[in-house]
C-alpha cells in the first residue's frame, strides 16, 4: 500500500443495486480492517492479543515484496524461498491465534506491493517466463505463504505496473490456492474496473485510500466505477508530534458522512505502526470502535460488550479476553469512565463491575446480558471490571499480573504445552505472574521451552509467582498440566 495514502474499498457479500443506499440489516456488523507492517511480524503474541481484542474484523499484513527470483519478503525480511517458509518460526503460530475465540478477527489478508517498488512488474515478468503452473516459483511460494500465514486473501496494492493480463492470471492462480482477491485502488479507476469485471465474485473486497495521495477520492464515485461498494480508509494520527492524520472522533464523523453519501458498510485504518507510536492519540480499539459505531456495527465482537446507553446503544467497548480491566483499559477499548448503561456477555462468562478504578468500591456481578443498569442501581457507575469464566474455569488460566490481574490466556486443558503451544493460547514467553488451578489438578512450570530448566510444581491457585523459591514470575516458557 502506498505510504502516501489511499482509501480502500470493501465488498460486502450482498451486492445492492448500483446507486442505491446500502444500509446494514439489523444486527449486522460493520466490516472494519487495519493495515500493519513491522509490528505484525516482530510484535509477537502481545500484538496478536491487542488485535484479537480490538474490534477489527480484518487484519492486513502489509506488505509482501516479490523479488526477481520469486523470493517473497515481508517488508525487508525474507519469509519464503524455493517453495518453503523460511521466516521467523514463531510467526505462523502467532498468526493462528488471531482467529481463535474469543476474538474480533475473522479474516487475514496479505498485501502485495506498495508505492515505489516494482512487485507487480516482477510478477508480470515471472508469469511471462514461467507461467503459473505447478512448477512455477510464484505458485510454489504463494502456496507456502498461505500455509504459513493462514491468509484468506491477496490484497493487490499495485501502484505502478497496472498490467491487466498478468494481474488476472495471478488472481486466478491465487484462487486455485484458496485465496480470495481484493483490490486497493487510489487512482487509475479504469484499470481496477477492468480487473473487477474480469474476475467477478473472486474479488470479494475492495479498499479505497482516502488520505494523503488519495485524499481527494470520493467513495460514491468509486462505487459507480467498480460496480461495488467501497470501504474508505483513513490514516490514524502520525508524524511529528503525532499532529497529522485522523483521531478516532474524526474517523467516526467522516465514516458517518460516507455512510450517508455513499452507503458504505465498511472502512479501514492505516496504519497500526502509527497507532503504536501515537497511542495517546488513539488505540486500535478506539479506531475500530469509531468505524463500527459510525457504520452501525456497534454490536461489537468478543466475549463482553459494554454499552453507553440502555438497550445496547451508544458507544461500545468490546473485550475478547478474561481478566481485569482498569478505567484506562476500558477507555482504551472505546468506552468511558462512569458512562455505561448496558452490557452483553457471552455464555459461560461472568462480569463483575466496580464503581472505582482497580476493582474497588461498590460492585455488581452479572452472568448474562443486562439491557439497562438503572434497575440495578448501577447506571453510569462503572470504572473497572473483571471478566471470568462462570462457575469456575474448566482448566488452568495464566494471568499477566499478580493477583489474577491484567490480560489472561485461554483456559488450558490437561496436557503438555511447549512455548509455541502456549503462545497459540495467548500465553507469551516469560509473561505469567499468577495462575488459577482447579481443585485436584497439578501444574508444572518450566523455565525453558520443551520442559527444560528450573521447574515449579503447583497444586492450587497461586496469586503471585514471586512467592515461589526461586521466583517463577515472568519465567515460564513451557508447562505440563496433569
Amino acid at each position: 500500500m502506498l505510504s502516501t495514502g489511499r482509501c480502500r474499498l470493501q465488498w460486502i457479500a450482498t451486492l445492492v443495486v448500483l446507486g442505491a443506499l446500502c444500509v446494514l440489516p439489523p444486527g449486522a456488523e460493520a466490516q472494519s480492517a487495519v493495515y500493519g507492517g513491522g509490528p505484525f511480524y516482530n510484535g509477537g503474541t502481545p500484538v496478536m492479543n491487542t488485535l484479537r481484542a480490538s474490534g477489527f474484523k480484518t487484519v492486513v499484513l502489509w506488505t509482501i515484496h516479490v523479488h526477481s527470483n520469486g523470493d517473497l519478503y515481508f517488508n525487508d525480511t525474507l519469509v519464503v524461498a524455493g517453495g518453503s517458509y523460511v521466516g521467523n518460526s514463531a510467526w505462523p503460530g502467532q498468526l493462528a491465534t488471531l482467529k481463535q475465540a474469543p476474538t474480533s478477527v475473522t479474516r487475514i489478508e496479505v498485501g502485495v506491493g506498495s508505492a515505489g517498488v516494482a512487485d507487480w512488474e516482477t510478477i508480470r515478468d515471472l508469469i511471462n517466463s514461467q507461467g503459473t503452473g505447478a512448477n512455477s516459483i510464484l505458485r510454489r511460494n504463494f502456496q507456502a505463504l498461505k500455509s504459513a500465514t493462514g491468509a484468506d486473501a491477496i490484497n493487490d496494492d499495485d501502484e505502478s505496473g497496472y498490467d491487466v493480463n498478468s494481474t488476472i492470471a495471478f488472481a486466478n492462480m491465487a484462487a486455485s490456492l484458496g485465496y480470495k482477491f481484493t483490490l486497493c485502488p487510489y487512482t487509475n479507476s479504469g484499470f481496477w474496473a477492468t480487473i473487477k469485471s474480469s474476475l467477478g465474485s473472486l474479488v470479494d473486497h475492495a479498499y479505497l485510500q482516502c488520505y494523503a495521495g488519495g485524499s481527494g477520492n470520493v467513495p460514491s464515485s468509486w462505487n459507480s466505477a467498480l460496480g461495488m461498494k467501497v470501504d474508505p480508509g483513513l490514516w490514524c494520527r502520525h508524524g511529528s508530534g503525532c499532529a497529522s492524520g485522523d483521531t478516532p472522533s474524526s474517523v467516526q464523523t467522516r465514516m458517518s458522512g460516507w455512510k450517508s453519501s455513499a452507503g458504505i458498510t465498511g472502512g479501514f485504518m492505516w496504519l497500526y505502526d502509527d497507532m503504536q507510536a501515537c497511542s495517546g492519540q488513539g488505540t486500535p480499539a478506539q479506531y475500530a470502535a469509531a468505524i463500527n459505531n459510525a457504520l452501525g456495527g456497534g454490536s461489537g465482537s468478543g466475549i463482553v460488550q459494554l454499552y453507553q446507553d440502555c438497550n445496547f446503544g451508544g458507544w461500545v467497548a468490546s473485550f475478547a479476553n478474561t481478566g481485569s480491566y482498569t478505567t484506562a483499559q476500558i477507555v482504551s477499548a472505546g468506552g468511558r469512565d462512569n458512562d455505561a448503561s448496558s452490557i452483553k456477555i457471552a455464555g459461560g462468562y461472568k462480569v463483575t463491575l466496580y464503581a472505582n478504578d482497580n476493582l474497588g468500591g461498590k460492585s455488581i456481578v452479572l452472568t448474562g446480558n443486562d439491557s439497562c443498569f438503572v434497575a440495578d442501581n448501577f447506571n453510569d457507575g462503572t470504572s473497572s471490571m473483571k471478566i471470568e469464566a462462570a462457575g469456575g474455569s474448566s482448566g488452568v488460566t495464566f494471568y499477566q499480573n499478580s493477583n489474577f490481574g491484567g490480560a489472561a490466556g485461554q483456559v488450558l486443558a490437561k496436557g503438555t504445552y511447549t512455548l509455541s503451544q502456549l503462545q497459540a493460547k495467548g500465553v507469551s514467553n516469560d509473561w505469567a505472574s499468577s495462575v488459577k488451578i482447579p481443585s485436584g489438578w497439578t501444574v508444572i512450570l518450566y523455565q525453558h521451552d520443551n520442559f527444560g530448566g528450573t521447574s515449579w510444581t503447583l497444586t492450587a491457585d497461586t496469586p503471585d509467582l514471586t512467592s515461589l523459591s526461586p521466583s517463577a514470575n515472568d519465567q515460564m516458557s513451557s508447562c505440563k498440566i496433569q
